[in-house]
């Protein structure tokens, strides 16, 4: 997915879970943790929309900001 978005100049990616164990016949059971990692990559694809428009509106076609310069922002 990502070689794939790269070839179009776009940035892709993918967030994973685990639904279940099709070799033992288990289903997944949501466990302590689970809600917050939905939780931090959903965060960590607002902070990569506003990087991305950030980038956009500066005209460089780069940007480097500074170590959490953004990060208050996605919470």
């Amino acid at each position: 997915m990502v070689r794939l978005a790269g070839l179009f100049g776009r940035r892709g990616g993918s967030v994973r879970s685990v639904v279940g164990n099709a070799l033992a016949n288990r289903l997944f059971t949501a466990g302590a943790g689970h809600v917050a990692a939905i939780d931090v990559a959903l965060r960590g694809v607002v902070q990569l929309a506003r990087l991305d428009a950030a980038t956009a509106a500066s005209g460089s076609g780069h940007r480097v900001p500074t170590p959490l310069e953004d990060m208050a922002e996605t919470r």
